[in-house]
């Protein structure tokens, strides 16, 4: 849900979904709205339904439009989320907060973004076309499971430096 918690159907229903860390507002507090039908409905189950939307192409470290490419640094998602990253610490710090999903589990071909035709990828899935996680999804899975060490690591090329995932 994208505005409007605790009236109409929201009012009525078991549990309350937010989509973009409750708000969409170019990353600005993206806590706020959550935070405030929490202090109204203390006792309403609450979920991320839909916590990012960031683009990445599996073991690209660039953004290379002209091929398509998006790099998987977590560092390109739309103008009205946060960060993969971002979203973990805002529902890591509520506990009256369930979880979030992704907002996309696969990358898909059609829509394609952030690039336009003739790329025809939409870059936004945890896993790529072929199934195979991106970088994010293992970001994901090292918060959630801290018991074990999950890291992304890439080597790039000889001579050249990359930050950490």
């Amino acid at each position: 849900m994208k505005g409007g918690w605790g009236k109409g159907a929201s009012a009525v229903v078991d549990g309350q979904g937010f989509n973009y860390a409750g708000g969409h507002n170019a990353g600005r507090d993206m806590a706020k709205n959550i935070d405030e039908f929490h202090t109204q409905f203390p006792k309403q189950p609450t979920i991320g339904t839909e916590t990012g939307s960031d683009f990445s192409t599996r073991g690209i470290y660039k953004n290379d439009p002209g091929k398509g490419y998006v790099s998987s640094y977590d560092i390109n998602f739309l103008g009205y989320v946060v960060s993969m990253e971002d979203w973990w610490k805002i529902y890591a710090k509520r506990e009256f907060l369930a979880g979030g999903f992704d907002g996309t589990g696969f990358d898909y071909r059609g829509e394609p973004s952030p690039y336009k035709w003739p790329c025809i990828s939409s870059h936004f899935g945890a896993m790529d076309t072929c199934g195979l996680p991106a970088a994010g999804n293992d970001s994901c899975a090292s918060e959630f499971y801290r018991s074990c060490e999950c890291n992304h690591c890439d080597c790039g090329q000889p001579g050249e430096i990359r930050p950490a995932i």
